[in-house]
């Protein structure tokens, strides 16, 4: 489990972006 909700790092931001942006395009896209 992350624990990015209590103490969130540069690692788990940079993670996180891309998957929901590549998340959010699919949405659009479809």
């Amino acid at each position: 489990m992350w624990l990015a909700d209590s103490n969130p790092s540069p690692h788990d931001y940079w993670v996180g972006i891309p998957l929901l942006d590549s998340h959010l395009y699919e949405i659009f896209r479809s």
